[in-house]
């Protein structure tokens, strides 16, 4: 293996050929060392195919003096990131401050003191050096995660809806990838099933609960809403860490109206009558999942008779525990009164008149929170169906 390739590469830049001798026999059992005697050159080397990892850059030279070829280097994105450190026979503390003006990252002062030399060297060469590693992983690890997301988006493809449901949907992650998931899917033409959770905290971790909870109903996909939340209560509490659990609901709608569901720690699902009158609330039966074993959790299933009309809304806390400049919660009282406010029209417009009560409310404070909501209508049973 070659060494010398493995070294570091510096550009000494210097009208000065004594000085230039100097730097370059005390660096270069360390280093590559390229050398310029002005500053187009100079220039010239950091543009090319293998620029320095760093530049000692004097600053009185003939032409193009030091403080412009830094100036030139600190405009050219291809070359703004190379250190430079300034080589001076002045002391005096406004050229230091121009200096670093400039964009230098230190500076050395003559005559040359070797150990002060080598030690800025090697400091900036390996904050470099290490800066870029950094960029580096960063980059691999944006486009891990653009993956991710492209995978879990893949779980929310939307089933194609009965004729007698309307459905609309906002999931909105915060970061690439959502601990929020919501599912729609069926075995049979006369029903839809409906799923929404949300697990613990953000990012990667949460959306790997996602991922297994997907799963999960999928190999559940037959069964009730109580035996399915039953399921994978169990599976996520085996295997989750302690720390780590979901929250979750799932509906049954059938085509006459009936809807049977189970609620495990998730915010209550909303159903306005199309009658008028109170909405009604189906709020949990239990802890959240992954959180007790059995037989200590118990989800408990509900049912109600939807008639045409009737809108229902499911949500993560994303929606309801959105703050604004005052500390107050979007709050569930909220969602009730636009519901019963906005009861006609396109479920997708009043689902975006929604969100922008929410932004409104919010008066431009961030939310850190998944966020994913659900309107449905029920239209009636078909009139060809038994």
């Amino acid at each position: 293996m070659d060494n010398k390739a493995q070294k570091p590469t510096l550009l000494i830049v210097d009208d000065e050929i004594s000085n230039s001798k100097i730097l370059v026999e005390l660096l270069r059992s360390d280093y590559v060392i390229r050398v310029a005697n002005n500053g187009e050159r100079a220039l010239q080397i950091a543009q090319s195919e293998s620029p320095p990892d760093l530049i000692m850059l004097d600053v009185m030279m003939p032409g193009m003096d030091g403080y412009e070829v830094c100036q030139k280097l600190k405009s050219n994105p291809s070359t703004s990131k190379i250190p430079v450190i300034f080589i001076t026979a002045k002391t005096d503390e406004m050229d230091e401050i121009h200096a670093f003006e400039m964009g230098a990252v230190d500076y050395v002062t003559k005559p040359f003191r070797p150990v002060v030399v080598k030690a800025r060297v090697k400091t900036h060469v390996e904050l470099k050096i290490k800066t870029a590693m950094l960029v580096n992983q960063n980059m691999v690890m944006t486009q891990d995660l653009k993956t991710a997301a492209s995978v879990q988006a893949r779980m929310f493809t939307q089933y194609q809806l009965p004729d007698f449901l309307d459905v609309a949907v906002r999931y909105i992650p915060y970061s690439h990838v959502s601990g929020d998931l919501y599912k729609l899917y069926s075995d049979h033409p006369s029903q839809l099933k409906i799923f929404m959770g949300d697990g613990t905290g953000h990012g990667v971790a949460a959306a790997l609960i996602t991922i297994m909870a997907d799963t999960l109903l999928t190999q559940q996909s037959h069964a009730a809403p109580q035996k399915v939340m039953n399921y994978i209560n169990d599976d996520l509490q085996l295997h989750l860490p302690d720390d780590r659990f979901m929250s979750g609901v799932l509906l049954n709608i059938q085509q006459d109206g009936r809807m049977t569901l189970a609620n495990a720690g998730h915010p209550a699902v909303i159903v306005l009558p199309a009658r008028g009158g109170e909405p009604e609330l189906f709020r949990s039966g239990s802890t959240m999942l992954g959180i007790l074993p059995q037989p200590h959790f118990n989800c408990s299933e509900s049912s109600y008779l939807l008639e045409p009309g009737d809108i229902g809304i499911l949500y993560t806390d994303g929606l309801s525990e959105r703050y604004n400049a005052k500390g107050e919660l979007f709050g569930e009282d909220r969602i009730k009164q636009f519901l019963k406010q906005n009861m006609e029209g396109k479920l997708d417009i009043l689902l975006a008149q929604l969100l922008e009560q929410l932004e409104a409310f919010a008066e431009g404070c961030a939310t850190f929170d998944d966020t994913t909501v659900l309107l449905f209508r029920y239209k009636g049973a078909p009139q060809n169906s038994i």
